[in-house]
């Protein structure tokens, strides 16, 4: 999570214990913000954000609702459900369109609708908001 691999697609040996990033920005009030999840035990990651080129803070706990079971029909898609606070750039929402619209056309659906009889994951804020200035 370095100031340059932020950006970059790193290949893993150990998907489930790497640090999950956002390679591209969100907007915010103040800026341009990054957002990261840490697993810190199984089914339990820090949600993290930072500025570009600014040091990771952490603002919550992400617990899963059914420990760290692997759902492969899970999806998230930010080009139908944005983040509330946090809109992409238009030039992000420009490169992203295509292949979340692929996703979409592969998995049969024209939009990422809401899974019924899936238990929402539980966040816990635990710092001050990242957009607001201190």
């Amino acid at each position: 999570m370095g100031r340059v691999s932020r950006f970059l697609l790193l290949p893993t040996r150990r998907p489930r214990t790497r640090t999950l990033t956002t390679l591209l920005p969100y907007r915010s009030p103040t800026g341009p913000v990054l957002l990261a999840a840490r697993p810190t035990r199984p089914g339990r990651y820090d949600l993290l954000w930072a500025r570009p080129t600014g040091g990771w803070q952490r603002f919550a706990e992400l617990v899963l609702a059914h420990g760290d079971r692997h759902d492969a029909a899970l999806s998230f898609d930010p080009m139908t459900h944005a983040l509330p606070g946090l809109p992409g750039y238009e030039w992000t929402r420009r490169l992203r369109r295509p292949a979340y619209a692929s996703a979409r056309r592969a998995r049969g659906t024209d939009e990422d609708p809401a899974r019924p009889g899936v238990a929402a994951p539980a966040v816990r804020n635990t710092h001050p908001h990242p957009t607001h200035r201190r």
